[in-house]
């Protein structure tokens, strides 16, 4: 696309590369097998997303449109903006 660098996966280039010195070494020795257990420690890494900013933001949300549809129905007086709970990140 457009001549753009590919994003590398450093996780993906170390096990690429652990598997690549599986080829040379001997099964069973030392060596080898703390080359499967650093395989098997890398792909047991997962990316965790936090959900705080998330869930603050969608109540953030689902607050200003309850305000909006009682809007609707009555009149509110004072700004009921101000109850709004806002996200600092």
């Amino acid at each position: 696309m457009l001549g753009l660098p590919k994003k590398t996966n450093p996780a993906k280039e170390e096990v690429k590369r652990l598997y690549e010195s599986l080829k040379e070494l001997v099964p069973g020795s030392d060596d080898y097998q703390k080359a499967v257990e650093a395989i098997e420690k890398i792909r047991g890494q997962k990316k965790r997303i936090d959900w705080t900013p998330i869930i603050v933001a969608g109540i953030g949300l689902t607050q200003i449109i309850l305000i909006l549809k009682h809007e609707e129905l009555r009149v509110i007086a004072s700004k009921a903006l101000g109850f709004v709970v806002r996200g600092r990140v």
